[in-house]
């Protein structure tokens, strides 16, 4: 199974790491700490599961930068991460992760 974290706390992505590996055994996993980076990584590896913090450095705000993704492999399952509770953002971007880009 391919993962990439998208995460710009590195503690937060060796976190996940550590889970992902512990729940899926042998992973090969990515690490992105933007969103220009987590694409670019999406792109190229095109990872069976994108885990995604809601909140990165960058000008891509999340919504768009799971829209991208979506269309970008779109077999790739998205899962977004938070400790925000903005529920606009959240609904933002949980519809832009089922949808492609327009």
């Amino acid at each position: 199974m391919k993962i990439l974290i998208a995460d710009d706390h590195p503690v937060a992505r060796r976190g996940l790491r550590m889970i992902v590996s512990e729940a899926f055994g042998d992973v090969d996993c990515a690490e992105a700490a933007d969103a220009a980076t987590a694409l670019t990584l999406a792109r190229a590896l095109r990872p069976d599961l994108l885990l995604v913090d809601m909140r990165m450095p960058g000008d891509v705000p999340t919504s768009t930068l799971c829209r991208m993704m979506r269309t970008a492999v779109p077999d790739s399952k998205i899962v977004i991460a938070t400790a925000f509770d903005s529920t606009t953002d959240i609904r933002d971007c949980l519809i832009a992760a089922r949808m492609a880009a327009c």
